[in-house]
């Protein structure tokens, strides 16, 4: 069992195609970890960079998304960055007003695949909170609780 505060990471995106129709919405995206954590939790000391896409679908009351790319990450021990090709399948649903929930399965940076599922509030405009709950095909249960700023 560990604990402890994690790496930030910060996303910006930008939408190259809306949604129209049948046709989903396209951005690109590049995640930035600086390395903020603790080895326990799995810092690395090393800064890495996920640039990637996003497909984006909405469907009566569900948005579906599906994100693919190439993370780079430094080892700990530093020296050249490794790539691992990186995908996300999401389904998300508003239950109330403030409240959506999300469904997931994907392979994250370090390659280990995992289902998760998260509930988010919105506490104002462009600021909410969530909590997300994981568990890995190597057994790892991950509690996530963190928040978005929309700029």
């Amino acid at each position: 069992k560990v604990s402890g505060t994690g790496d930030l990471e910060i996303t910006p995106s930008y939408m190259m195609v809306m949604e129209n129709d049948w046709v989903p919405a396209i951005l690109i995206a590049t995640k930035i970890k600086v390395p903020t954590g603790s080895k326990e939790v799995g810092g690395t000391k090393q800064y890495d960079y996920y640039p990637y896409l996003i497909f984006g679908q909405h469907y009566s009351d569900w948005t579906f998304n599906a994100n693919f790319g190439v993370n780079f990450a430094r080892p700990v021990e530093g020296g050249a960055f490794k790539h691992t090709t990186v995908w996300d399948l999401e389904a998300e649903r508003e239950v109330t007003k403030n409240w959506t929930a999300f469904f997931e399965v994907y392979s994250a940076e370090d390659g280990i695949k995992t289902v998760s599922t998260a509930a988010q509030y919105q506490l104002a405009k462009h600021f909410n909170a969530f909590v997300a709950v994981g568990y890995t095909e190597e057994h790892e249960l991950i509690i996530r609780p963190g928040f978005n700023i929309e700029f």
